[in-house]
């Protein structure tokens, strides 16, 4: 019985063919779906009608037409190109929607910051999204950010800082923002005690400090590692130090 099928189809074929009849559309427009446990169909390049029921799996780009049919219960989920409003646009069984309207507009769970820091310090910015498909910076920093995500900062300069970021998705943008109030690093305080007297005249040559010793008639110089050295001269009670720059 197997010997005489390859017969037939060569038959079926020859008749195919005497009536002019395209071999070539009939396989790659196939009238229905093929038994079960056959190949799977080709996808129609004609205009009849196939129902795909596994997943498609497309590696390259696809196209959408312009199809202007009516959007009615039986094109419900179908998508298509709008030439009007240059968008693209799906069925939901009453009229053409955007695509847009079915992606939530992005939103900030949390940002944030502390209120004070201070120079030199580090300290984190914070910042939780829903929704969105790319952040970007901008006041007090700068460039593009995680959708969520943590960032340490040092600044430099006090002064109020405000860090801002915006969030968008295809429907829209979420706009966060927190300040931070930078403040001068608080300094060591040290004290130094000499030989000097009495105190009243402080000066800076630009590395060391000077004091005014009225009361030792004298003046005394204080290098940036804590050494004191202090001089005498004729004059009395020195009051105030100045510079004339040599």
């Amino acid at each position: 019985m197997k010997s005489i099928f390859p017969a037939i189809k060569v038959y079926a074929l020859a008749i195919v063919l005497s009536f002019g009849l395209s071999y070539a559309l009939a396989w790659t427009a196939p009238t229905s779906q093929p038994p079960v446990g056959n190949v799977s169909a080709p996808i129609n390049t004609g205009a009849t009608a196939q129902t795909k029921t596994g997943p498609l799996t497309i590696l390259g780009g696809i196209t959408v037409g312009t199809n202007t049919a009516s959007c009615d219960t039986t094109t419900k989920g179908s998508i298509r190109y709008s030439n009007t409003s240059n968008i693209l646009e799906y069925c939901n069984a009453t009229t053409w929607k955007s695509i847009a309207d079915v992606i939530s507009s992005p939103a900030f769970t949390s940002f944030t910051a502390p209120t004070v820091a201070r120079t030199g310090t580090a300290f984190n910015l914070s910042w939780v999204t829903v929704d969105a498909v790319s952040c970007l910076a901008g006041g007090s920093w700068t460039g593009l950010k995680p959708v969520s995500g943590s960032q340490s900062i040092t600044e430099t300069i006090a002064s109020l800082k405000t860090y801002n970021l915006d969030c968008t998705n295809a429907s829209g943008t979420a706009n966060g923002s927190v300040s931070v109030d930078v403040l001068l690093s608080i300094g060591t305080m040290t004290t130094y005690t000499g030989t000097g007297a009495a105190p009243s005249g402080i000066a800076f040559d630009g590395t060391n400090m000077w004091t005014a010793n009225p009361r030792g008639y004298s003046v005394t110089k204080i290098t940036p590692t804590g050494s004191m050295t202090t001089y005498a001269g004729t004059g009395a009670a020195p009051f105030g130090i100045a510079f004339d720059g040599t």
